[in-house]
């Protein structure tokens, strides 16, 4: 039906053909013009390169064709002649084929398969490419069937909003039908969630023995030692240790300033150097007098320089 790779999304010849046959799919088989521009680098396989180009197109909206390009056939050039613009390289071409165009529109009814269901949501695939939303909203809540719905179910659904014009297709739909019940495998493995159950691990503090649940084997874990911060550690200390260690450590300092500085012997500094004492203590005895004399002379002034007395002993 509908094939993939890494840049192209294929439809495979008759099932496009069924797709036209039934006029309420949506999808028509329309013979128009195509222009293509193409690299010089391309002009080496001619037919393919124009195969290539129309071929990225696929799945996606065209102004060209006026809906949603699935596929293309018989393909021919309208001239042997192409056109090179003066600002690029690139040769312009005109081709002729006939184009599977889908337009969907609002109020059409479709099916899809279902590939996602939860509790006011249900996801489906139209022609196995285009993801339909069927939101519980759209409906009452005595008309929503999410609830019977599973992954691989066949269903039948009114579109209610389009936008093709986005990078993809969106679709949002009506979910009004249950066609067939019977799950389809294909989609079921492909959109089942597989659980794989989680290995459940005990463990024995007391033997550091870890047991699996699934009983293989028994390992004896060493529990990891933790690397203790400089805070824990300071807690754990006793006060009188601390004490201890602060005094260490000054006298551990003193020492080292004791050691630092040289014994200097202050005698032998003035050996050879007569000082007299008696004129040293003479002059500052004097000094002592004359500073007596000037406080007596200043307090003996009259009571007119009162103010100014005040202000030369303060």
């Amino acid at each position: 039906m509908t094939r993939f790779n890494a840049f192209q999304i294929k439809f495979e010849p008759d099932f496009l053909n069924t797709l036209v046959q039934n006029e309420n799919n949506g999808v028509s088989k329309n013979n128009c013009q195509y222009h293509l521009a193409l690299h010089p680098a391309q002009l080496g396989d001619f037919g393919q390169s124009i195969k290539d180009e129309l071929g990225k197109r696929t799945a996606k909206y065209d102004k060209n064709v006026k809906g949603v390009l699935l596929g293309f056939e018989n393909v021919k050039l309208n001239s042997h002649l192409g056109t090179i613009g003066l600002d690029n390289c690139y040769i312009h071409i005109d081709v002729r084929a006939d184009f599977y165009v889908f337009l969907p529109k609002k109020g059409m009814i479709l099916q899809g398969m279902v590939t996602k269901t939860s509790k006011d949501h249900v996801g489906c695939l139209l022609y196995n490419t285009f993801n339909v939303s069927l939101p519980k909203g759209e409906c009452t809540p005595e008309e929503w069937l999410g609830d019977k719905v599973k992954i691989g179910n066949e269903i039948e659904f009114e579109i209610t909003f389009v936008d093709l014009e986005s990078r993809l297709v969106y679709i949002r739909a009506k979910l009004l039908n249950i066609i067939n019940t019977n799950e389809n495998a294909q989609f079921v493995n492909a959109f089942t969630k597989t659980k794989t159950p989680n290995k459940k691990i005990k463990f024995d503090l007391e033997e550091n023995v870890i047991t699996d649940s699934n009983n293989l084997e028994e390992t004896v874990v060493k529990p990891a030692k933790k690397k203790k911060s400089k805070k824990d550690k300071k807690q754990e200390q006793n006060p009188e240790e601390i004490v201890t260690k602060k005094e260490k450590r000054k006298k551990k300092k003193r020492d080292d300033d004791e050691q630092s500085l040289p014994d200097l012997d202050i005698k032998s500094l003035f050996d050879g150097v007569s000082i007299d004492v008696t004129a040293s203590s003479e002059t500052m005895v004097n000094k002592e007098d004359t500073r007596k004399r000037k406080r007596s002379k200043s307090l003996s002034l009259d009571n007119g320089n009162s103010q100014k007395i005040k202000l030369e002993l303060t």
